[in-house]
C-alpha cells in the first residue's frame, strides 16, 4: 500500500496528470469567475469590473507552481498582484464611464481585497493549503523509511516462517495480503464512499475522486498479484510434499 502511494500522490507528474484528467484547471476556472460574479452582485457593480483579469492559463500556471512548491516542501501564496492590478484599472474605467467618484480610498481597497479574496481562497484550498502542505511534507519525508521497513518486517517474517517455525505457508501469507487489499478496495472504499467524496470545494472534490479511483485501480491490481502468486507458491509447495511421499 505504501508502495502505491509513493507512486501516486508522492509522484509529481502523476498528480499533475490527473489534474490534467480531471478537468480541474477548466472547473477552477469558472468556479472563480462564478464566485466573482456573485461577489460583484453583492457589491453592486459590473461584470466589467472582472473582465479578462485570468483565463485558464493563469490558473493552470498558479496551479503547477504550487505543486511544485509541494513537492520541494516549500509552502506556497498565490500571487495576486497583476490581479489588484487590472481590477483597480477595470475599476477606476467603470467608475469614470459611470460619473461615480470615491473618495475613500479605503472603500476601494476593500472592494479590490473582496473580489482577489476569491482568486486567492480558491487556488490556496480555502486556507486549508498549509494544512495540507505540513502532513503532505512530514509524511513524505519518512515514506522511503516507512517502505524500507514493512520490506524488512516482510522479510523478517518470511524468514521466521521458513526457518524458524519451519512451515510452508509462504503462499499463504501472499495470499493473505492479496485479500487485505481486497478488503481496503471493496470496504473501505465503500465506507468512505470514495465515488461521491465531497471536501472542500466541488472541484477539489472531483480531483480527490480521480485520485481515489486510481489508487483503489492499482490496489486492486496489486491485490489480483498478491493472490496469484500466493496460490502458485502453494501449487508448488504441494507437488513438492506430494513428490517427497511418492518416493
Amino acid at each position: 500500500l505504501l508502495v502505491i502511494i509513493k507512486s501516486t500522490i508522492y509522484n509529481k507528474e502523476y498528480i499533475l496528470n490527473i489534474i490534467n484528467e480531471s478537468n480541474y484547471y477548466k472547473n477552477l476556472t469558472e468556479s472563480i469567475e462564478k464566485d466573482m460574479k456573485n461577489n460583484l452582485l453583492s457589491l453592486e457593480l459590473d461584470e466589467s469590473v472582472i473582465k479578462d483579469l485570468f483565463d485558464k492559463s493563469d490558473i493552470q500556471k498558479e496551479t503547477i507552481n504550487l505543486i511544485n512548491s509541494l513537492y520541494i516542501g516549500q509552502k506556497y501564496k498565490v500571487n495576486v498582484v497583476s490581479i489588484k492590478e487590472k481590477i483597480k484599472q477595470n475599476i477606476n474605467h467603470y467608475f469614470d464611464e459611470k460619473n461615480i467618484y470615491i473618495e475613500d480610498k479605503e472603500t476601494l481597497e476593500a472592494i479590490i481585497d473582496s473580489i482577489t479574496k476569491v482568486y486567492k481562497e480558491k487556488l490556496e484550498i480555502y486556507g486549508y493549503l498549509d494544512t495540507i502542505s505540513n502532513i503532505f511534507i512530514k509524511i513524505g519525508n519518512n515514506i522511503d523509511i516507512y517502505i524500507l521497513l514493512t520490506i524488512l518486517a516482510y522479510i523478517a517474517i518470511i524468514i521466521i516462517i521458513k526457518y524458524i517455525i519451519k512451515n510452508n505457508i509462504l503462499g499463504s501469507t501472499f495470499t493473505a495480503a492479496g485479500f487485505m487489499l481486497l478488503f481496503i478496495k471493496y470496504y473501505i472504499y465503500e465506507k468512505i464512499d470514495a465515488k461521491n467524496i465531497l471536501i472542500i470545494s466541488t472541484e477539489f472534490s472531483t480531483l480527490i475522486r480521480k485520485i481515489l479511483e486510481n489508487i483503489g485501480e492499482k490496489i486492486l491490481l496489486y491485490s489480483y498479484i498478491s493472490i496469484i502468486i500466493g496460490i502458485l507458491i502453494m501449487i508448488i509447495e504441494s507437488f513438492k510434499k506430494l513428490k517427497r511421499r511418492t518416493r
